[in-house]
C-alpha cells in the first residue's frame, strides 16, 4: 500500500516543504487512529514550526485528495 508521502508525491496537490514534512511525520505515525490534536502534538515534537493551522489545512488538503481518509485518522 502506498504511503503518504508516496500518494501526496503523485497527487496533483502543490509541493510544499511544509505539506511534505507533514506527510512525512504522518507516515511515522503508530496511533492506529489519531485526531487531528494528536497529529499536532506528533508533528509540533518534530517541526516546531509547523502550526495546529497549518496541520488542520494539510489534513483538509490530504481527505480532499484522497490521500487518508477520515477511517485512517479520526479527524
Amino acid at each position: 500500500m502506498p504511503t503518504i508521502v508516496e500518494k501526496y508525491e503523485s497527487s496533483e496537490i502543490a509541493k510544499t516543504d511544509q505539506l511534505r514534512s507533514i506527510a512525512t511525520i504522518m507516515d511515522t505515525i503508530e496511533n492506529e487512529r489519531p485526531d487531528v490534536d494528536w497529529v499536532y502534538e506528533f508533528v509540533s515534537s518534530v517541526d516546531g514550526s509547523i502550526s495546529m493551522r497549518a496541520v488542520h489545512e494539510a489534513v483538509d488538503v490530504f481527505k480532499d485528495a484522497e490521500i487518508i481518509s477520515q477511517v485512517d485518522f479520526d479527524i
